[in-house]
């Protein structure tokens, strides 16, 4: 932690922190009881219809988590650019070669979830490339539990996308809810096949919103992050 002759990074540090600790949940939470409360008040269909309903607006929001990803991706992957054009190797190849894989498979991953109706061939693909990295994310989740590092709360966000969403979304994308948006058609949806029922809760695509509202946060501080630096370190630019 910086001096406190040293404040302006503290000040921005401390924004970030207090931001994922406490405005970042905030937000969350928010968000949740305003899905639920306006579900509750609409009227009843039936289940069957809820859960397409509920599956396609996961994989539509699946479809922009790889946006975000791709995004994040290109943010890590210019700034390890640059740092090999100013020190010629590197800073971390672990960061280079899973940023330069992510941009390139997210956009594709995006685009097929993203199309109406979604590929059946991107949710294999996308099924492959979670199972890939989930099983990363459990080395890692055991290696760091093995070692007993350091983890910082105020990073929680960070360690969720890169630990937890790969092992979210392949559980979410081999569920039937999820299945069906792939091979729905438009009878599926058909208004005279409702019938009396509760009202379809986003068990499924809520916790999908709530993932990219934490991505898109993670993103949002690594752009800041980096142009603060930017402007604040003018003599460490290429």
């Amino acid at each position: 932690m910086p001096d406190d002759g040293d404040s302006t990074p503290y000040d921005f540090l401390t924004m970030v922190a207090w931001w994922n600790l406490y405005g970042l949940p905030v937000l969350l939470v928010a968000v949740a009881v305003a899905v639920v409360v306006v579900l509750a008040r609409r009227h009843a269909r039936s289940a069957k219809v809820a859960g397409l309903v509920d599956g396609t607006l996961t994989v539509r929001r699946i479809g922009l988590i790889h946006y975000g990803l791709a995004l994040r991706a290109l943010i890590f992957l210019v700034q390890e650019l640059l740092t090999m054009r100013t020190m010629g190797i590197p800073e971390s190849p672990v960061i280079l070669i899973p940023s330069a894989i992510g941009v390139v498979i997210n956009p594709l991953l995006g685009l097929g979830l993203r199309r109406r109706p979604p590929r059946p061939r991107a949710r294999r693909w996308a099924i492959a490339w979670y199972t890939f990295l989930s099983l990363i994310a459990m080395y890692t989740t055991f290696w760091l539990w093995r070692y007993n590092a350091a983890v910082d709360p105020a990073r929680w966000p960070d360690n969720l996308v890169w630990l937890g969403l790969p092992v979210f979304l392949w559980v979410v994308m081999l569920l039937p809810r999820t299945g069906r948006a792939f091979t729905a058609t438009a009878e599926s949806t058909n208004p005279s096949d409702r019938e009396p029922a509760p009202p379809g809760w986003p068990w499924v695509s809520l916790p999908t919103l709530l993932f990219l509202i934490v991505l898109s946060s993670t993103v949002a501080v690594e752009a800041v992050d980096w142009a603060y630096r930017m402007a604040t370190e003018p003599g460490e630019l290429p």
